[in-house]
């Protein structure tokens, strides 16, 4: 089993002639790009020569095709390096290496498939094969050819343009290519249906027919050798009647295949075309809706034609824009509120990607999305980490991957510098601290006034909280977020079945009067104890978080490691020495964050961790629900003068430390690095969701399997480490979750802990990003993980 896998989103491109002037020249520079208010471009690589396509990975790399033949690999640090050089190729006009597309195991069987222009000896033919990707190259020898397209000669040569180029699979596991008429003098082939010119083409990921494909039966043959046929059908064709239907794009959240085509057009209209299966779109008789040659006020198609019209067209004189290229469907709820069903495609040669939304009748209309992206080949909209990304590659100064993202809903606060506390007890409805409301009932929302309570300032822009919630109506979540903004999509502490009392540690941005609000799908009580604050600051010297490089074990009674070999009796408490262990320094300190588990507990009850020396305070840290139980929390103390902390516990049971990272003190110096910028939550992953959507990234994480998530776009650049709600769900059996750096070895520590099948279990993880903005999660056992950004730790 693979270690990853997840959704890979890919755009394939290739080049085109659709105008006077060829497309083939050298990129021109580009002006800044122009995106809607609340969106951002970022230039994610350069240096890629005439890029033609663009391919996420699992791993969060970046393929990228480049017409010469170069086949790039984009890393997440933006460095590049070449996976190989594809030999043989024909480049000249429109040719050479056109596009790629992973397969949907890429993951385990590494496999992808590549449209390129060969020359195999005998003249230029355009040819879609399969090849392994092995680590870092790609490998020549595994080519397996699945379909030859011809290129016509006119005259005495091959002109070069029209060749379609793109591949696609569908939702239906099938392969989908799209092939171009051939380009000059060659515009007839659309309308033959025994050639491959001029048609979207589908086979297997083998190469085989699909028996539901419309031409197949008496009078029909294969075209996968030659690109035509002596008799009357090629088998693998499904539509016809295109020009060059230069990108095609799949809806993957569709309920079947659906798939749009973007036929350039010759000298008058630019048209995109819904796939029909066996529709014939009219060229050579028409472009656009119009018979061939009209502009506005056109007629029609031919009368009797039987042509299927185009969702939408545009007229080159009217709009500036000649050449359409990618396409991207942007589904309901990726970006929300009028973007909702629509589809971007982009123009070459007016350097803009165009929004054409759905009407109530007739053709989508068409607006302006972005402006000034240069001479833009492909564009994808591609699952990442802070919401959908639209990914395009354009020739422009020397050829550059870039990335639109939708700002981020919510705020998020200034940096700032933490103090730690000894765990205080600001809310527990259950006895009117706090609040007088009595418990919660379902769906209820309280707010919280945490700032002018005992040792929490006027001006804290964020606090350190333990929430706990019990006596829970059933299964159901608890949601922990600012005053006076719209609740997220996300969770803070979830409840597997009725009475359960669950404890998680949540690191939260304060209201503009200092509250928050807490949510509760079921009735439940609510109890909160404070654990510290940040204030606004730029730089600092004590209060700067600095994360392990990877989590270290601290304590294990189980083992001896930190305390005796022995199960800590009733009421029992240990003193624990974290300062100069684990990789915490010996002075400097002022506060740990460590993940504390508690195992082979007697029953139900609590444990308290608190800085050694100090009087044990009414406050619990984790809540085990009755005998066996494993359960793990996160929590942030403040270290003892002897760098020591104190754990009580209410019943007998083992305890497990593992430390994720300190604060420094006073004795500091001054710098910039560990501030925390609190965002409001938001959910970036969740492997219940489908694959492809806005959060499902990857599948539900299989027995001993590692997922991969890269940050890069989510935290601010430099960030030394990511602050986020990790929770399982529909676990198969007792298990547990380990977030560690991404090219680490595997720790000895965990993060989150269950005790059987069919659980929920979450706790708030932080995890190092000094190295690298990618993070690794092994599940011990199967289950679904979700992931909910909180913020990060600057650099």
């Amino acid at each position: 089993m693979s270690s990853l896998r997840r959704r890979v989103v890919v755009v394939v491109t290739a080049l085109l002639v659709s105008v006077p002037t060829a497309l083939v020249v050298a990129g021109a520079p580009a002006a800044a790009v122009a995106v809607p208010a609340g969106f951002t471009d970022v230039t994610l690589s350069g240096g890629l020569g005439f890029p033609t396509g663009v391919a996420r990975v699992p791993d969060g790399r970046t393929l990228v095709t480049d017409k010469s033949g170069i086949l790039w690999m984009v890393n997440a640090d933006a460095s590049k390096s070449k996976l190989t050089t594809f030999p043989n190729l024909c480049t000249d006009s429109e040719m050479g290496l056109l596009s790629t597309t992973p397969d949907p195991a890429f993951a385990s069987n590494g496999w992808v498939y590549v449209y390129r222009t060969v020359n195999p000896g005998t003249g230029c033919v355009n040819r879609v094969s399969r090849f392994t990707i092995s680590g870092a190259s790609l490998d020549l020898g595994s080519e397996l050819p699945l379909m030859t397209i011809p290129r016509i000669p006119s005259g005495s040569s091959v002109v070069g343009n029209h060749n379609g180029g793109d591949i696609k699979i569908g939702k239906d596991g099938l392969l989908y290519i799209s092939s171009g008429d051939g380009g000059a003098g060659q515009s007839f082939h659309g309308q033959l249906l025994n050639t491959s010119l001029g048609k979207i083409l589908r086979i297997g990921r083998d190469g085989s027919i699909p028996a539901s494909n419309p031409f197949v039966g008496a009078g029909s043959a294969r075209c996968n050798a030659t690109g035509t046929t002596t008799s009357t059908y090629c088998q693998e064709t499904v539509a016809f009647g295109l020009r060059n239907p230069y990108r095609i794009a799949t809806d993957q959240n569709a309920a079947g295949t659906k798939l749009m085509i973007n036929d350039v057009g010759e000298g008058t209209w630019e048209e995109i075309d819904q796939l029909t299966i066996g529709a014939n779109y009219g060229w050579d008789q028409r472009e656009g809706f119009c018979t061939l040659g009209q502009t506005n006020g056109c007629t029609g198609a031919p009368s009797g034609s039987g042509y299927t019209d185009p969702l939408s067209a545009y007229e080159h004189t009217a709009t500036g824009c000649e050449a359409i290229t990618g396409g991207a469907f942007v589904t309901n709820g990726t970006w929300g509120g009028g973007f909702d069903g629509t589809y971007l495609a982009a123009d070459f040669v007016c350097g803009k990607i165009q929004l054409f939304t759905p009407a109530a009748s007739g053709p989508w209309t068409r607006s302006i999305f972005a402006d000034g992206v240069g001479g833009i080949t492909d564009l994808t909209m591609a699952a990442d980490l802070g919401g959908p990304a639209l990914y395009y590659v354009t020739s422009a100064n020397g050829g550059e991957l870039h990335r639109i993202t939708k700002d981020a809903a919510g705020t998020q606060a200034p940096p700032g510098a933490f103090t730690p506390l000894s765990p205080s007890r600001i809310l527990d409805t259950r006895s009117d601290i706090g609040i007088s409301t009595g418990k919660p009932a379902g769906g209820a929302t309280i707010t919280l006034q945490v700032t002018g309570t005992p040792g929490v300032p006027s001006d804290a822009i964020a606090v350190a909280l333990n929430v706990t919630g019990a006596d829970a109506a059933g299964p159901g979540f608890v949601t922990v977020w600012p005053a006076r903004q719209t609740r997220p999509g996300t969770s803070s502490l979830n409840f597997t079945k009725a009475n359960e009392t669950v404890a998680n540690e949540v690191l939260v941005q304060l209201g503009p009067a200092g509250d928050l609000n807490l949510f509760t799908q079921k009735s439940a009580n609510l109890i909160v104890d404070i654990t510290g604050y940040w204030r606004e600051a730029s730089r600092a010297q004590a209060g700067r978080f600095e994360p392990a490089p990877t989590p270290a074990r601290v304590l294990d009674t189980r083992e001896g490691n930190g305390a005796p070999k022995a199960i800590v009796g009733t009421g029992g408490s240990i003193d624990l020495q974290v300062a100069g262990r684990g990789g915490v320094p010996a002075a400097g300190v002022s506060a740990v964050a460590m993940v504390v588990t508690v195992t082979d507990s007697a029953a139900a009850g609590f444990v308290t961790v608190w800085p050694a020396g100090q009087p044990k305070p009414f406050a619990s840290s984790l809540n085990p629900t009755g005998p066996n139980d494993i359960r793990s929390n996160l929590v942030i103390v403040p270290v003892g003068a002897d760098g020591k902390v104190s754990l009580f516990t209410q019943n007998a049971t083992h305890l497990v430390a593992d430390v994720t990272g300190w604060f420094s003190d006073s004795s500091a110096p001054a710098s910039t690095r560990g501030l925390f910028v609190s965002a409001t939550p938001l959910r970036l992953l969740d492997t219940r969701e489908p694959a492809g959507s806005a959060t499902g990234l990857f599948t539900k994480l299989d027995t001993g399997e590692t997922g991969v998530l890269r940050y890069q776009s989510y935290v601010q650049p430099g960030a030394i480490a990511i602050v986020h709600n990790v929770t399982v769900d529909a676990t198969v059996a007792a298990g547990f979750l380990t977030v560690y750096p991404r090219g680490n070895s595997l720790p000895l520590a965990s993060n989150v802990n269950w005790n059987g099948a069919a659980q929920t279990r979450a706790s708030l993880t932080v995890a190092n990003l000094a190295s690298a903005t990618e993070v690794a999660y092994y599940a011990k056992v199967a289950t679904h993980l979700i992931v909910d950004g909180a913020g990060w730790f600057t650099g």
